[in-house]
């Protein structure tokens, strides 16, 4: 009888199913890793196709966590009072102030203001809804009504009574 050599271990394992897989998954492996870096490579050389990377610039508004002070005398005209819902200016007592000030009784405009800002710094929502919605557009007492009183983001504006 003719006898084979035996052959290496070593060399036996790559002539098995699971030498065959292994050599598979290597050379995959590399075909792949060998792919993914020249396109990374080719997309990361030279300059950036899109021109410039813009700067975002962000202004931060200070929101008063504390009633700004309120003038003795508030001019109606300064006030949206167009903005007001009637059943809200009964619920915390100004509607007879509203009527006052839209008569042009500017000291009656400034105490719409107080009550508005204590209660909202008190943690009534509707008087913190109702500050941002009578007050000057852009005001400290805007954005202490639209922050609910410096207790969130003015993301709430006109929403604190539903907190």
């Amino acid at each position: 009888m003719d006898q084979q050599p035996e052959s290496n271990g070593f060399l036996r394992f790559w002539t098995t199913l699971p030498g065959l897989l292994t050599a598979a998954a290597a050379v995959i492996t590399a075909i792949g890793t060998i792919y993914v870096t020249s396109t990374v490579t080719k997309n990361t050389v030279g300059p950036s196709p899109v021109g410039p990377v813009p700067v975002v610039v962000s202004t931060v508004t200070t929101v008063p966590t504390t009633p700004p002070s309120v003038p003795a005398d508030i001019p109606v005209a300064s006030l949206s009072l167009g903005r007001v819902d009637a059943n809200s200016t009964r619920e915390t007592g100004v509607d007879s102030l509203i009527n006052a000030c839209a008569s042009g009784d500017d000291s009656a405009c400034a105490q719409i203001i107080r009550i508005l800002a204590n209660g909202c710094d008190q943690g009534d929502g509707l008087s913190c809804d109702l500050l941002y919605e009578v007050s000057a557009p852009g005001s400290d007492l805007e954005l202490f009504g639209a922050s609910c009183g410096g207790r969130v983001s003015t993301d709430f504006a006109d929403r604190c009574a539903t907190l």
